[in-house]
């Protein structure tokens, strides 16, 4: 590609612009679980497991770096919540996304974002193991590599209608 992107890159922005922007014109309840962004230092004296070695040598999400910021065209709108910054690999652990989804009487969610094997995958069976129904929206879910995009054996929405993706904000 001319600019960098890649299509199957310029794909998965676009379904992400796509889900977000009909759970917003469907008024439901947003809310964006970012991932810690590091600084120096912040892994220097911990017993890392491999997950956090790579996370804290790479500075994959080194605030103010590409991992470390939201995409510009995915940016919290007034009214969205922002959950507390996950350390590791699931939006439940040492954050406030449980607490925040009862608060909000949710018990439907959808999942879109990154990173596939990670992320979403322990979110995923997180939330489901709290008793969460879960939807995760394929074609809005990113990894690094596509043999790692696969762990998921998801639906897609039905007919091109969100609902049919049970989204839910009661």
């Amino acid at each position: 590609m001319a600019d960098g992107v890649s299509r199957s890159t310029r794909r998965l922005v676009d379904h992400v612009s796509q889900a977000l922007g009909a759970a917003r014109a469907s008024q439901l309840r947003i809310m964006f679980v970012p991932h810690r962004r590091t600084s120096p230092g912040d892994y220097d004296t911990w017993a890392c497991p491999p997950t956090q070695e790579v996370t804290r040598k790479g500075q994959v999400f080194a605030a103010g770096a590409w991992g470390g910021e939201f995409h510009p065209d995915f940016q919290p709108s007034e009214g969205e919540l922002c959950v507390y910054e996950h350390w590791s690999a699931g939006g439940f652990d040492n954050t406030d996304l449980d607490f925040l989804l009862k608060q909000h009487h949710v018990s439907r969610i959808v999942l879109i974002g990154m990173r596939a094997n990670t992320c979403m995958d322990t979110t995923a069976r997180f939330a489901q193991e709290l008793g969460f129904h879960v939807t995760l929206v394929k074609d809005a879910i990113a990894a690094f590599r596509p043999s790692t995009a696969t762990v998921f054996g998801v639906t897609g929405c039905q007919g091109g209608r969100w609902s049919g993706c049970g989204w839910d904000v009661g």
